[in-house]
């Protein structure tokens, strides 16, 4: 085909993409895209096009919002790189600057119309735990970094204050969220200790963030207070999580809570500081494995979701001959060497910006800081090279860069010396795009998430058109639609069916599903890739001096691989939730579907058939978890047990060694029988969730089953009683006319709201 022209729109917030070839309707990429939000798709896309079309010049038409838009011309330009034979042409001329804030508000407004309206299901209680729940406001950015990375001091830097303790030696020991409220004058903070009790609400200091942190007992630390470089956006509330280092952890739920951060499906980002003075730490790598995984997985939307801050550039001074431009390659290649492609990196003096805030918010400064932030302003300013705008702008979106790099030219024409060091230092760019990740993946995936909740209606109103070409048939149909319900209601057979089914539902056992299967295989091969690594720590007989600094990588290394291990196999239970409801509801569905064939002849367009079939359709099996509030198979979720007697054996055998060398080969067969055995506990205990989950299931559909049977027995009860009472006859209709034209109205409000 001679240079094809396609067109492209893609709406963020139905997440629909639509494709016209040569101005006719295209449906070539529907499986590569449906339901698939643009970032995961466009960059698979232009070598398919090339390919189908046998061709090499493209004209693509974009039409979307001009953030997306920034994505696809990012792709198109990589493909070019990669691909100097074939030419893309792009027109992005249609794209719009569409606000996410604005169509948020509007659809909570839509849903508070809906729950005022005619139909029964927007009023029921769980239609508002599920809409609260697709507007949860809280997004949360964790924070993660090895030692002396200087993450508390990137995050007191956001927070401009001195709050988080920040040392030279690893100092947080437990999980603390900071929670953004700009009405708030100050912090207040409180602990979550064993149990899930919380204390009382304190003013929050770095003194007694410190004792808490200390405490044995402390499970979490909640702050809330003004994130002064964070506005709080409509639906939205920034979360800054600070967690433990994988190997500072005080237990292994914090861990757990370090990977699922990073495993998250759920819009959110995570901030990995690096120390750009001293890259390669074993825990690093190991994180950093973990990143390399979901990255390789989830597209560009989970590119934007990760950035990497080469922190601690003030250690540099190109006066000296130390390179900053030198440092950030040295930190790509790095990333690189770790498996991450293209990461983005942005250079941050973490330092000189919590230095520059502090002084600008009244706070007083030491004699020390006040000297290094004079001397650390001054080294921004005059050196070129020490631009964090311009090191960082091969990562940034055109529109990003020109909107700091314009704030960077005021302060510089106001000679506000302030304004453009903390420009300079780079945090202000990671800050950007924070506030650019939730325009444009957060708001849009929680509009979705919220407009799922109206289909609930469409059932509804289904029913009301079917109800309503019922009641307004002829007085004779109407007599024959009587007879045919009273038939359906007599019918010995019908009931006899539904107890079998029950009895066949009771019956059935849980087989653990191919997918499920999939997942212990990928397991494994983690596993068993993780300790043919550990096993090379183990080859060579050593002092019990270096015995002990062995057995101290492998027990880090193992730590975080047992928690990647719970994760996952958390995540497979989850998954089999969905696919165990999924089959059970088919059968369901097939139940339905064979009483309604036994019930009327094949060649019958009952409309008291088509009633029915709307009123026992059942929800998706992912909206019967939410309603069903499933996460109680989570409550039960009870892990595994530490396996610090593996740790303590290793003491033992070392008190025991009266030689200058340990047998290592001992000690690695004990060690890989001892996790070995771990793994299957932990297989084991998901086995018995997926067993609690498949028996659940079974409740929560005979429930759903019963209370489909109730609302067709009242449907049918109602209808037999309108279509025998003239008067009532007539009221109805005019009801059911007065609610069709409500849902036309509401229907045309939410596509307009949904419209680019």
């Amino acid at each position: 085909m001679k240079n094809p022209k396609l067109i492209i729109k893609y709406n963020p917030f139905t997440v629909k993409s639509e494709f016209s070839l040569n101005d006719k309707k295209c449906n070539d990429f529907f499986e590569l895209t449906k339901n698939k939000r643009l970032q995961h798709w466009i960059d698979k896309i232009f070598i398919e096009l090339f390919t189908r079309y046998n061709c090499k010049t493209i004209e693509i038409a974009f039409i979307g919002t001009k953030l997306d838009a920034i994505d696809v011309q990012s792709a198109v330009d990589l493909f070019q790189y990669q691909y100097p034979n074939y030419q893309i042409n792009l027109d992005d001329s249609k794209c719009k600057d569409v606000s996410v804030d604005e169509k948020l508000n509007n659809v909570k407004e839509l849903f508070n119309v809906a729950q005022k309206g005619p139909f029964e299901a927007f009023s029921a209680p769980e239609m508002k735990v599920l809409f609260d729940k697709a507007l949860s406001p809280n997004f949360e950015v964790t924070v993660l970094a090895t030692m002396s990375a200087g993450k508390s001091t990137l995050i007191n830097a956001m927070l401009g204050r001195e709050l988080m303790p920040s040392k030279n030696e690893a100092c947080t020991a437990t999980i603390s969220k900071v929670y953004d409220h700009d009405d708030m004058g100050h912090f207040v903070a409180r602990r979550v200790v064993e149990g899930g009790k919380t204390t009382q609400w304190e003013d929050a200091n770095l003194g007694l963030l410190d004792e808490w942190n200390a405490k044995e007992d402390t499970s979490i630390i909640e702050i809330k207070g003004n994130i002064p470089s964070i506005d709080e956006r409509a639906g939205i509330r920034m979360v800054l999580v600070d967690t433990p280092g994988p190997n500072n952890s005080r237990d292994t739920s914090h861990r757990e809570a370090t990977i699922r951060a990073i495993r998250s499906s759920q819009p959110s980002m995570v901030l990995y500081v690096l120390n750009s003075t001293q890259l390669s730490t074993d825990d690093d790598k190991a994180l950093l494995g973990l990143i390399k995984d979901v990255m390789a997985e989830g597209g560009r939307e989970a590119q934007d979701r990760f950035i990497f801050i080469a922190n601690k550039i003030d250690n540099f001074d190109p006066e000296k001959g130390e390179s900053v431009t030198n440092a950030l390659k040295n930190v790509r290649s790095y990333l690189k060497e770790n498996g991450i492609e293209n990461p983005l990196v942005i250079p941050v003096s973490a330092e000189l910006t919590k230095l520059l805030r502090i002084q600008k918010s009244g706070g007083k400064l030491t004699r020390s800081q006040r000297g290094n932030l004079s001397t650390y302003e001054e080294l921004f300013i005059e050196e070129p090279e020490m631009n964090m705008l311009e090191q960082a702008k091969g990562d940034l979106s055109s529109g990003l860069y020109q909107e700091l790099n314009s704030q960077l030219k005021d302060a510089v024409a106001k000679g506000d010396d302030v304004a453009q060091a903390e420009l300079l230092s780079g945090l202000p760019i990671v800050e950007k795009m924070l506030s650019d990740y939730i325009s444009k993946h957060a708001l849009p995936s929680r509009i979705k998430d919220a407009v799922d909740v109206f289909r609930y209606i469409d059932s509804e109103n289904k029913i009301s058109e079917d109800t309503l070409k019922t009641l307004e048939s002829s007085e004779f149909e109407r007599g024959n639609i009587v007879q045919q319900i009273e038939n359906f209601e007599n019918d010995k057979g019908r009931l006899d069916q539904a107890v079998k089914f029950r009895k066949k539902l009771n019956d059935m056992t849980y087989k653990i599903s191919l997918s499920a299967t999939a997942d212990r295989t990928n397991i494994d091969k983690k596993f068993n890739a993780a300790m043919d690594e550990i096993e090379t720590y183990f080859q060579n007989d050593v002092s019990p001096q270096d015995a002990e600094r062995v057995f101290d990588i492998a027990k880090r290394k193992v730590d975080l691989l047992i928690s990647e291990i719970q994760v996952l196999l958390e995540e497979s239970v989850g998954k089999e939730q969905i696919s165990v409801l999924d089959q059970l509801r088919n059968e369901y569905q097939q139940y339905v579907a064979d009483i309604l064939k036994n019930a009327f002849p094949d060649d019958c367009m009952s409309s008291v058939k088509n009633i029915q079939a709307s009123v026992l359709n059942m929800p998706d099996a992912a909206d019967i978890i939410l309603s069903a509030t499933y996460d109680k198979t989570h409550e039960e979720w009870t892990g595994t047990e530490r396996h610090g007697f593996l740790w303590l054996k290793k003491r033992n055998t070392y008190k025991t060694v009266h030689e200058e060398k340990v047998d290592m080969s001992v000690l690695a067969t004990e060690f890989s029988t001892n996790l070995q055995e771990h793994k299957i506990n932990q297989y084991q205990n998901a086995n018995k969730q997926m067993e609690l989950a498949f028996d659940h299931a079974k409740k929560v559909l005979l429930k759903q089953m019963s209370e489909l049977d109730s609302k067709m027995n009242e449907s049918m009860s109602n209808l037999k009683q309108n279509m025998k009472d003239q008067g009532k006859l007539d009221d109805e209709i005019k009801v059911m006319k007065e609610n069709l034209d409500w849902y036309e109205s509401f229907t045309i409000k939410l596509n307009s709201v949904l419209d680019l």
